[in-house]
């Protein structure tokens, strides 16, 4: 009986590591890695020359969350123009890593891979719509793909289109009644509470009238006072 049950442990042992299978070797710090990095900040400080130079020239961005199985994708001067238009109309821009995350370089076995490595990021991507004041504060996951030039030829990009939503809504006024839940300025008040947040202090007065007053409900004497 013993010896049954000890045949029966390996044999369990055997299953177990046979159905283990490596497929390549992820790092922690890999040459891709350093040019997915630096054709991001390069992005966010709005370099498009800088950002073209780390694009393979059959270079392709794509929308991860996309429902069209057919997509072609953005080419390498779609995605070079985004950066300019980042740069136009976001304030307070910025894509960093998330909280606690780090990216994978991953280097595959098979042959359809070996000239290629992929990255793997987990960002989070913040700034403020400059017509509108809406707030940018979401998580990214992107995948990338770089050649053995070190360049990269492919984005895959996983995020929200929820802020995309809220700002495309918040260029006219929607009425709810006698109540707006979209109005300028309802954006107005947006920018300036969010450039008190970021400390540009010149920026969030700009907002205020030259004679505005303020008044506190929990203050013994709750008359307006004036800013100044």
């Amino acid at each position: 009986m013993k010896r049954k049950l000890t045949w029966l442990v390996l044999m369990l042992v055997s299953i177990t590591y046979a159905q283990k299978k490596t497929n390549g070797t992820i790092y922690v710090e890999h040459p891709a890695i350093t040019v997915v990095e630096a054709m991001t900040q390069a992005f966010v400080k709005g370099d498009a020359d800088k950002v073209a130079t780390y694009l393979a020239d059959d270079f392709k961005s794509y929308n991860g969350l996309s429902t069209n199985k057919d997509s072609k994708g953005d080419d390498k001067a779609a995605f070079v123009a985004s950066v300019k238009f980042w740069k136009d109309n976001v304030d307070y821009f910025d894509i960093s890593r998330s909280k606690g995350a780090y990216p994978d370089a991953l280097e595959y076995k098979e042959a359809n891979n070996k000239d290629v490595v992929w990255v793997q990021t987990w960002e989070e991507v913040k700034g403020m719509h400059k017509k509108t004041g809406v707030k940018i504060d979401m998580p990214m996951h992107r995948l990338f793909i770089v050649d053995k030039n070190n360049k990269i030829k492919t984005i895959i990009g996983y995020t929200t289109s929820q802020v995309r939503d809220e700002i495309t809504e918040s260029f006219v006024d929607r009425e709810n009644g006698t109540i707006y839940n979209h109005h300028e300025n309802i954006n107005t008040v947006r920018k300036m509470i969010h450039s008190f947040e970021n400390k540009d202090l010149n920026t969030a007065y700009s907002f205020y009238d030259e004679k505005a007053t303020f008044s506190d409900i929990n203050s013994p004497d709750h008359r307006c006072q004036s800013i100044s």
